[in-house]
């Protein structure tokens, strides 16, 4: 079967209308799905596409609706082989087990939509998605934003031979402006024969979940245009803590916030939060760096994520011009008190996409009161472009002891996506602006993408680079800065980057492998005056076996250029210069459906004017679908001739979660970083009240781990309750 991505054309499903609303049990026992339309066939997405999914596990959904519910069945035909991995919601583990799921796009311009999973044990994860990164390649991290979160309802029935599942939506929860057809697809993931499947057709190159391969879902009597939709959550908490590096004090304090969502139009939803408090969100993971320039976290607090593609997707990763960590955060990732945050934020039509945001923080010890303001809209032009523009505006509002120069700062710009009806052809270009107090030259940023993501052949490459008075206070730009390690300063330098990645991608008809992946990448990046500091070819090879079991193998060659000393040690910072090196990698991960779960690796070679080695070991015990044990362990060994000085770097981060059941959780972190002299403890239980409120316990302690003696430690007790009104 040759896939299009007009498949919209012909994939058609009917809702069937109900005047009263049904049981949601699993059984599929009620009058109307006796009678409602049924998907004929679902096809084969991966490991290969283009064929219908063989009858022994082909999946079976029937949708129907009242004026208020949105309802779906499902059959999922096969024998279950142990592939429930997790009872928590929005899991990043449930992603690897049996799932079914649906991807709604109510707007229907292939942009954005919802997507509602479940898993045979009914377990329940729900995300919004842009259309940007759903490559083959690209994790489900980066595709959905499973930090939103809304109430709906599923159950499951599990069979011999197969399982069974209703789900049911309130139509308020979803935001629309078209109440005539919707994209939609249906997807499910099979453990057992390691396979992944859809009603619409999506071919194997992309994720199933893709936009530009969905189908139709038709309404034989109009739904109503979304209701009036009100929701608030307060919370409460109380806060024990205790710095032993300052005053050595024990002090409890009492907090009270909230957020309000609003349903304001068909198509836009307001969100405004008071005193928000995020001391229930999971810890960074922390890394060992031994690059030059500092690294990004994801954001994780749930106020900054819903729609955040709308502010986000500006600039090349990881050149953004709006990184909302920016925000109520410092450099050393501390929270800084926020006072009230609103965000305006959706569908203005079926080709406008607006985000309109406003946070004001608190002073700090490092930082005023500052009030940070951002625009950005996303309008359809010409089918196939998107035209992007963005303003951002961040202000001081306390300008007590704050130098001219941090008064504000103002970052606007303007960029046109391209993007095939099939999705395997993309552009990109871009060019924007800075202005800070008395600089008003060399303040631009400019971009390039330019990519192709076929069957077997995947090409991308972009060019961007920014001003020397190029000033961003609320993006990421790592190569804007260059620490000098003797004059204990850093330097922002203007620079452009150039990148290509060149892919090819075997699909072998030898049924024990699903793919071959042959690459390259080449980076390089010089500074606006004409001094080279980054050169990178790396060659690379992965297979992946049928059994999930995969290799990677890579050979790195560096050309990097340090423009001002820099120490990776406790000697003496290793002089400015160029460098040429070598290194190669390897690494080994076993079958992801097992208990017990393994990844190897290894990386030896040089590394500036020494050698580096490092040893990895990822553990993963399951004890599905309630219990998980991780450990993540790696050691870097670095050594520079005298008096540059020689490290072992040890990171050992160790998981362990507990499912007591779909409603009670515990997770313990403990992470161990001999680089940041840091030994932390964060331990979290959670009672899921219902879907949106919840009780939590977390107790976070961190210790030097060269004299094991304490730095803090917190005990937070926080309740939230969600109120749909």
């Amino acid at each position: 079967m040759k896939l299009s991505a007009q498949v919209d054309l012909k994939m058609k499903l009917e809702a069937e209308f109900l005047n009263e609303p049904i049981s949601v049990d699993g059984l599929l026992d009620e009058p109307i799905w006796k009678k409602a339309e049924k998907t004929t066939t679902f096809y084969m997405n991966f490991p290969k596409s283009g064929i219908a999914t063989p009858d022994s596990i082909q999946t079976q959904v029937q949708v129907a609706y009242t004026t208020s519910t949105l309802y779906i069945s499902a059959i999922c035909y096969g024998k279950l082989q142990n592939g429930v991995f997790s009872l928590k919601r929005d899991d990043p583990v449930f992603w690897e087990g049996d799932i079914f799921g649906v991807v709604l796009d109510p707007i229907n311009t292939k942009n954005s939509a919802y997507l509602f999973a479940t898993n045979p044990k009914g377990v329940q994860a729900d995300a919004i998605m842009d259309n940007q990164n759903i490559g083959r390649n690209s994790t489900l991290t980066r595709v959905l934003n499973t930090s939103w979160n809304t109430i709906w309802q599923s159950a499951t029935q599990i069979n011999d031979t197969n399982w069974t599942m209703e789900i049911a939506i309130p139509f308020k929860v979803l935001r629309y402006t078209n109440t005539g057809e919707w994209g939609l697809n249906f997807f499910r993931r099979d453990v057992r024969t390691n396979t992944n499947h859809t009603w619409a057709p999506v071919p194997v190159q992309f994720q199933e979940m893709h936009l530009d391969y969905t189908g139709r879902l038709r309404w034989p009597i109009p739904i109503k245009k979304s209701k009036f939709n009100f929701a608030i959550s307060p919370y409460t908490l109380v806060r024990n803590s205790k710095n032993y590096q300052s005053d050595n004090s024990s002090e409890t304090t009492f907090d009270f916030g909230g957020n309000i969502r609003m349903g304001i139009s068909k198509g836009l939803n307001l969100d405004i939060t008071i005193n928000p408090d995020f001391s229930q969100v999971d810890v960074d993971r922390q890394v060992t760096n031994l690059t030059t320039v500092n690294i990004r976290f994801p954001e994780q607090r749930l106020f900054f994520l819903e729609n955040s593609d709308i502010f986000s997707n500006f600039g090349i990763p990881p050149m953004r011009p709006f990184f909302s960590r920016r925000v109520g955060l410092d450099s050393d990732n501390n929270p800084i008190p926020i006072q009230f945050g609103a965000r305006l934020s959706g569908s203005v039509n079926k080709n406008l996409r607006i985000g309109v945001m406003n946070v004001q923080t608190d002073r700090s010890e490092n930082q005023a009161s500052t009030n940070y303001t951002s625009l950005a809209a996303n309008q359809r032009v010409l089918k196939q472009f998107l035209l992007k523009g963005y303003l951002h505006n961040i202000q001081a509002t306390d300008t007590e002891n704050v130098a001219d120069e941090d008064e504000f700062n103002r970052v606007g710009g303007l960029e046109l996506d391209y993007r095939s009806k099939d999705g395997k052809y993309r552009g990109s270009w871009g060019y924007g602006l800075s202005d800070t107090p008395e600089v008003n030259t060399k303040n631009g940023f400019h971009k390039m993408e330019l990519a192709y993501n076929g069957r077997n052949l995947n090409f991308f490459t972009d060019i961007a680079g920014v001003g020397n008075n190029y000033i961003n206070r609320i993006g990421f730009f790592p190569r804007n800065f260059h620490v000098d390690a003797v004059r204990d300063t850093t330097i922002r330098l203007g620079f452009d980057h150039f990148y290509t990645r060149l892919n090819y991608i075997i699909y072998p008809k030898n049924r024990k492998i699903n793919f071959h992946n042959l690459g390259v990448r080449q980076i390089y990046t010089v500074t606006k005056d004409g001094r080279p500091f980054r050169y990178e070819w790396i060659p690379n090879y992965t297979i992946q076996w049928k059994n999930t079991n995969k290799l990677d193998i890579s050979y790195n060659v560096m050309r990097p250029q340090l423009l001002f000393p820099f120490a990776f040690t406790d000697g003496e910072p290793l002089p400015s210069g160029f460098y040429h090196y070598n290194f190669g990698s390897v690494s080994y991960s076993s079958d992801r459906r097992k208990n017990l779960i393994y990844t190897l690796g290894l990386q030896n070679g040089g590394f500036y004017n020494g050698t580096r080695t490092q040893y990895r070991l990822d553990l993963t015990y399951r004890i599905k679908p309630w219990g998980v044990y991780a450990m993540n362990t790696s050691l870097d060994d670095l050594k520079f001739p005298e008096p540059y000085g020689s490290a072992k770097y040890w990171l050992i981060g160790n998981k362990t979660e507990i499912s007591f059941s779909k409603k009670l959780f515990w997770t313990t972190f403990i992470q161990y970083n001999t680089q940041r002299d840091n030994f932390n403890i964060n331990s979290r239980f959670q009672w899921q009240i219902n879907a949106l409120s919840n009780l939590f316990i977390v107790y976070t302690d961190n210790y030097s781990v060269n004299t094991w003696e304490k730095k803090n430690k917190s005990l937070v007790i926080k309740l939230n309750y969600w109120l749909d009104l």
